[in-house]
């Protein structure tokens, strides 16, 4: 049998070794974790002008660099529509993976993208025309130098 100083020896060197894995994990995790939002900060969203086409001589062209754009009849939107035929939150743009994204938000008139209604989310190019309510745009996206 073992005298009990040894046992509680043996349970406070248990305990240290629990703690310094412990230690160890979380400092990984945290380690991983910085590099991962790093890599995020610096990531680099190349710029997507959209020309709108309104019917007048002179065409609107808008360029954005940030990840996402949305389109809706509510103020807060990126691009504010005031056009009955819009949704409140009508549609979004994302850019994710390596390209621009276009998504419906379950908008009550559908988003169409070159005359065609999208259901899911749709990789965008340069070229492609946008249709919202009563606003169309022509999409430009810049390529990284």
């Amino acid at each position: 049998m073992l005298a009990p100083s040894i046992v509680l020896i043996l349970r406070i060197l248990l305990v240290l070794v629990l703690y310094t894995f412990l230690g160890w994990t979380i400092y990984t995790l945290w380690k991983d974790l910085k590099i991962k939002s790093m890599a995020v900060q610096i990531q680099k969203v190349p710029t997507i002008t959209l020309i709108e086409h309104s019917g007048v001589a002179e065409n609107k062209e808008n360029s954005y660099s940030v990840p996402e754009i949305t389109f809706g009849r509510d103020p807060g939107n990126t691009i504010y529509l005031d056009d009955e035929t819009v949704s409140n939150r009508h549609a979004v743009l994302n850019y994710r993976n390596g390209h621009w994204w276009i998504e419906d938000i379950f908008s009550t008139n559908g988003t169409y993208l070159n005359d065609e209604k999208i259901a899911t989310p749709t990789i965008l190019i340069s070229g492609d025309d946008i249709h919202i309510g009563n606003q169309f745009y022509e999409v430009r996206i810049s390529e990284f130098s």
